[in-house]
């Protein structure tokens, strides 16, 4: 299965498009977890959407072609399709072309080369952009003759996105100039951001070929091929002619020991205490994004639509949810008789109301956590 924003790449249709396909029942994701909303899609499903998109091209309106998908042994249907199969014979056998010929691309699961990255947030209107964004980087840093080292855009939209496409956009530097803490203070001064990726072990690879668009989704196929977790956000990095796709994966073919370890160490240590902060009910506002410096509690980055909107915890440790209970700083949830351990931050307050953070462990990404925040409104 494909995570939303996966499966927006592969078929080039946004995330707020497939949401709206949802709503309408015309295509309905094969799974939603009901822990923090999130949608799965089939391989199959796929070739629906493409199907969708030909109808659509072909003059249907959504509600005929919802009409069409339900029978697919309409005579009108078969007729239609046939009609745009061979309308369209000559595009799909040059695509098919593209396609053969982008299977020798190399996608690989390496070490993170933990690049240091300098530079500021950004929303762009399109990819003609960067370039205006990046002059802006370089003139607030000149004296370190900035322009010479290669530079990086990563995309910070988990789906296909074609405008106002939020992202970070600045350069990779060498460690010795980092090293300099004046250096330091003058690139914060000037609104520069470093980030560096330390914390991100693995990352899977390929250098683009075709198009940056092909390339991710090579990545995503080739994850799902091979059972590894994409996580992140997508990096490309120009150096002169070359472009470099990096995102951060993980192995779930291999037993994650560090997860492994912290479950064995909370069954035994966890306090069977329930500090009153916590206590009350809280309503879920969205999904905090990385980097987390772009957290604002005033912006929904991510609109979440999950069984667990509204969490209530009580003083016995109990909550409005049978499989789930809480104790210390940590909720603790049973699914598929497996235990799951997602831990609270301590609750703080933020333009005159209380947030509380959580760190969600689930069933499909126990590799990492994802992290939502709730609002207390009660």
């Amino acid at each position: 299965m494909y995570q939303i924003g996966e499966f927006s790449y592969l078929c080039e249709t946004t995330i707020k498009t497939l949401r709206y396909y949802d709503k309408i029942n015309l295509l309905k994701p094969v799974k939603i977890n009901p822990l923090t909303g999130y949608r799965y899609y089939s391989e199959k499903q796929i070739n629906t959407l493409k199907k969708i998109k030909d109808l659509q091209l072909s003059g249907f309106s959504l509600d005929e072609i919802k009409d069409l998908l339900q029978d697919e042994k309409k005579e009108k249907l078969n007729e239609q399709i046939k009609k745009i199969e061979d309308e369209s014979s000559k595009k799909i056998m040059i695509l098919q072309k593209l396609k053969n010929n982008m299977t020798k691309q190399k996608v690989e699961f390496i070490v993170n080369p933990n690049f240091t990255i300098v530079g500021i947030s950004t929303t762009i209107k399109s990819r003609a952009d960067i370039e205006h964004v990046l002059k802006t980087v370089d003139k607030k840093i000149k004296q370190e003759q900035f322009s010479k080292y290669p530079f990086i855009v990563e995309n910070y939209e988990k789906g296909f996105s074609q405008e106002n496409t939020r992202c970070f956009i600045g350069r990779i530097l060498p460690d010795y100039i980092l090293s300099n803490p004046n250096s330091l203070h003058n690139y914060n001064k000037k609104g520069i951001r470093i980030i560096n990726s330390q914390k991100i072990k693995n990352v899977l690879h390929t250098t683009v070929e075709t198009t940056i668009l092909d390339s991710y989704k090579k990545i995503i196929e080739y994850a799902k091929e091979n059972n590894i977790q994409i996580r992140g956000s997508f990096q490309e990095v120009y150096n002169n002619d070359k472009i470099d796709i990096y995102v951060e994966a993980y192995d779930l073919n291999q037993e994650n020991e560090d997860e492994l370890a912290h479950r064995m160490y909370l069954d035994k240590h966890i306090a069977n205490v329930h500090p009153k902060d916590f206590i009350g009910k809280w309503k879920l506002m969205g999904e905090i994004i990385e980097p987390p410096y772009l957290f604002n509690p005033k912006k929904i980055h991510t609109k979440i639509d999950s069984k667990y909107e509204f969490i209530e915890l009580y003083k016995d440790g109990s909550t409005n949810f049978e499989n789930i209970r809480w104790k210390d700083h940590y909720l603790i949830m049973k699914e598929d008789n497996v235990i799951f351990y997602s831990y609270l931050y301590k609750p703080y307050k933020k333009a005159f109301s209380t947030y509380m953070n959580i760190l969600i462990n689930r069933k499909e990404s126990n590799s990492r956590p994802y992290k939502y925040y709730y609002k207390k409104i009660k």
